[in-house]
C-alpha cells in the first residue's frame, strides 16, 4: 500500500498542507468569476495509479486535486475561487486545468451566478 501512486498523493497533499505560503491579496485586481454547475453524475475513486473522476462516459485522473474534486462534485453552484480555497496548497493552476478537464466532458458546466 505504501508504494501505490495514490497513497504518495495523500502524503505529498498532506505535505503541502503543513508548508502552505501564506495568502496574497490583490483587491484592486478581482476579475468577475466564472461559476460552475455539475451537468452530469460523477464520482472520485481511487485508482493503482492515483484518483480519477468516473463518469458513464469514462473517467478521468486528477492528482492531488482529488479532495477537491469529490466536494466540487457534490456542489450545485461554486467558482474557481470557492474551490481553490478548499485546498490552497494545490496549485491554482493544476485545480483549474482539472476544472476545465471536466467541463470538456460535460460533467461540470459554465453558468452565470444570477444576483
Amino acid at each position: 500500500m505504501a508504494t501505490s501512486p495514490a497513497f504518495a498523493i495523500d502524503v505529498l497533499n498532506h505535505q503541502r498542507d503543513l508548508g502552505r505560503l501564506p495568502a496574497t491579496y490583490s483587491l484592486p485586481a478581482q476579475m468577475q468569476a466564472t461559476w460552475y454547475s455539475v451537468g452530469r453524475r460523477a464520482h472520485v475513486a481511487r485508482r493503482d495509479q492515483g484518483f480519477a473522476v468516473v463518469f458513464d462516459g469514462g473517467e478521468i485522473a486528477v492528482g492531488a486535486t482529488y479532495p477537491t474534486m469529490e466536494w466540487v462534485l457534490r456542489q450545485r453552484l461554486f467558482s474557481l475561487d470557492d474551490a481553490a480555497a478548499r485546498q490552497p496548497s494545490v496549485d491554482r493552476a493544476e485545480l483549474q486545468r482539472d476544472i476545465e478537464r471536466l467541463e470538456r466532458a460535460g460533467i461540470l458546466v459554465a453558468t452565470e451566478m444570477q444576483q
